[in-house]
């Protein structure tokens, strides 16, 4: 699975789950500011620096989600994989670059030789 799938899957994941996922330029905001989860007007927010890499948006968005009750809704099995192997604390697939500007997941089982 590509890294850009994985992302908009934990993007639509967290939709379902009632946060509303927003890429921001955190840098002109006047303060030191993270991004993360917080609410605004009884609406839950996941407020993403959009000048993260992928990869980062990736980890932060998952680590999120991690702690959201996400067992319930319905999860595309290659990203429900990705954050169990996350939760659980196991080795998550990596995120690899495939030339030619692609990334995706490589399985770590794959590097093992017979």
């Amino acid at each position: 699975m590509k890294l850009q799938e994985i992302y908009n899957g934990l993007k639509d994941l967290a939709e379902k789950l009632g946060v509303c996922v927003k890429e921001e330029n955190l840098k002109t905001a006047g303060l030191p500011v993270r991004s993360g989860l917080c609410r605004v007007r009884n609406r839950t927010l996941f407020i993403m620096n959009k000048h993260h890499g992928l990869s980062q948006k990736v980890e932060l968005l998952s680590a999120c989600i991690e702690r959201l009750p996400h067992e319930e809704v319905y999860v595309m099995p290659a990203l429900r994989d990705f954050l169990t192997a996350r939760c659980s604390g196991g080795r998550p697939a990596r995120m690899t670059d495939q030339g030619g500007g692609k990334t995706g997941l490589e399985d770590p089982a794959a590097d093992r030789s017979e």
